[in-house]
């Protein structure tokens, strides 16, 4: 009686088929999380601080 070791079945297709779907869906996630990242870029910037005037003319020790 031979004794033979059983082999998983593999269900998916070839190694090149399989890298390529992971690369795939990585460009995809970052295609996706790429507006959240803007987002939150975005919403840390700090806050402009309003222009600050220009004084043409001296009034000695005033400011503008």
């Amino acid at each position: 009686m031979k004794i033979t070791k059983r082999r998983r079945k593999r269900y998916g297709g070839s190694l090149g088929g399989d890298i390529f779907i992971f690369v795939v869906l990585v460009l995809l996630g970052l295609f996706m999380i790429f507006p959240i990242y803007l987002s939150v870029i975005q919403s840390l910037k700090a806050v402009p601080l309003p222009a600050q005037t220009v004084c043409t003319e001296h009034h000695g020790s005033e400011l503008c």
